[in-house]
């Protein structure tokens, strides 16, 4: 018999979020797909004005964690201890 914990609040918003945007995802994408196959250009037109901030936002994303993790080679204790003091010192 195991015990089932409990999981944490956020956790639980963090993978909720995470399947609503690959649900939103799934159906842009669907949508865009049934669009270029009927050729009906407002149906193309709409998917593209989605996917266009969705692609910069993913671009924007890749360049802050680029930055954030930019050390994790040369020294991944020292990294790893200074992101722990800064979660321990932020909550």
């Amino acid at each position: 018999m195991s015990v089932v914990q409990k999981l944490p609040t956020y956790r639980v918003w963090i993978y909720t979020i995470g399947c609503l945007l690959m649900i939103i995802q799934f159906i842009i994408h669907l949508f865009g797909t049934i669009g270029a196959y009927i050729n009906k250009k407002m149906i193309v037109r709409l998917y593209w004005i989605c996917m266009v901030p969705t692609i910069f936002l993913d671009l924007l994303n890749a360049v802050l964690w680029a930055l954030r993790l930019q050390k994790v080679h040369i020294d991944y204790t020292e990294f790893l201890n200074d992101t722990m003091q800064q979660l321990t010192n932020g909550q």
